[in-house]
């Protein structure tokens, strides 16, 4: 049976994508869960539409996010926090990262942009990597400084 995706599918199907599956698996998952219709013809030529202003969107998107990058690439944020012995009294996590981002260049990120492990919990330099979408990746330094 052929249906067309509605939504995104983790390791299955993303929205607009058009692909045989098994009745059951449709009627009893995908249809129930508003994640695919059965594919018609008029559905059919509605989704190749929308593949084409997708294709235009992720243009958009990637041009947006080059000039993010020209912007961001290479900067140097510094930050105070009161520390104790080796270590920082609060942890710098992405929301600190990214409110000072929107402080210095005005850029506004989101917290899956950053890629950060875990929490910084002491002083020093570090190299946070910033992955805005495909191809679009750049490291941004962070400095932490100690105050008493």
């Amino acid at each position: 049976m052929q249906v067309l995706f509605i939504q995104n599918l983790k390791g299955i199907a993303y929205k607009g994508e058009i692909k045989n599956v098994k009745d059951g698996y449709f009627q009893n998952y995908l249809l129930p869960h508003k994640l695919a219709v059965l594919a018609t013809a008029a559905r059919i030529k509605g989704a190749e539409e929308m593949k084409k202003k997708m294709v235009i969107g992720k243009e958009r998107l990637v041009s947006e996010a080059k000039d993010i990058k020209s912007k961001l690439d290479g900067m140097v944020i510094s930050m105070k926090r009161k520390t104790h012995n080796d270590g920082l009294y609060a942890s710098i996590t992405q929301k600190d990262i990214i409110e000072e981002i929107l402080k210095k260049a005005n850029v506004k990120l989101e917290k899956e942009h950053l890629v950060l492990p875990s929490a910084i919990k002491k002083t020093g330099s570090f190299e946070v990597p910033v992955d805005l979408t495909e191809g679009v990746k750049f490291k941004v330094l962070l400095e932490i400084k100690g105050e008493e």
